[in-house]
């Protein structure tokens, strides 16, 4: 009997290494599936670098995204890694909660003209019904798949910096991920709320020609 227990074991652990055959490059680490194909990182530094991906991605998109189901590839490239970044996106901000329409409202309450903010109210109601349909649009699942550079900075300890590749007319330029993501994609909501503001004045101001 106690033999028989020890071969049923063997044969699950060679049932588990075999199911494992294709996909032995994958790990996970909390919510991130990681492919390293790289033969320059390890294990430690694929968890890493992904880690420090997915926090840049869901920071830039906090308040306006739930973004989850990363999945993460490493290969090697001309000198480089490249990183090949897939994620589902689900809009969670309601279309009145949109700071741009916030400051749309706010500078309407400012008027004092009755046919100024008759004419402000049908321009609001037109933003907000892009928006609605935007969010109608986003609200299940979308996969985005984003393209990346690792760069070694430092040979001796084997450190890279992670980079955006922007192309514009077929040349590239690369920018640190973080900043880039900061500069384009994140919004801070007292400027959009002054874009608000702005664009229903030039909207009133077009109106009234």
């Amino acid at each position: 009997m106690k033999k028989n227990w020890i071969i049923f074991l063997c044969i699950c652990s060679i049932l588990s290494l075999v199911g494992c055959g294709f996909s032995y490059n994958k790990n996970k680490t909390e919510d991130i599936i990681i492919n390293n194909n790289s033969e320059k990182l390890t294990e430690k530094q694929a968890e890493k670098y992904a880690k420090t991906i997915q926090d840049i991605t869901i920071e830039t998109q906090k308040g306006i995204y739930l973004i989850e189901d990363f999945e993460i590839t490493f290969q090697d490239g001309n000198g480089e890694i490249d990183v090949t970044v897939e994620s589902d996106w689900t809009m969670t901000r309601k279309p009145e909660e949109n700071p741009v329409l916030l400051g749309m409202e706010e500078e309407m309450e400012k008027l004092e003209d009755e046919q100024e903010k008759e004419v402000a109210q049908k321009v609001i109601e037109g933003f907000k019904k892009e928006l609605e349909g935007d969010y109608q649009e986003n609200k299940t699942k979308h996969k985005v798949e984003e393209t990346l550079k690792l760069i070694q900075k430092d040979t001796e300890k084997g450190e890279y910096d992670i980079f955006y590749p922007e192309q514009v007319d077929g040349k590239i330029t690369l920018y640190p991920m973080k900043e880039y993501y900061d500069q384009n994609y994140k919004q801070d909501p007292e400027q959009r709320k002054e874009l608000g503001r702005k664009t229903l004045l030039e909207r009133l101001e077009i109106e009234k020609r």
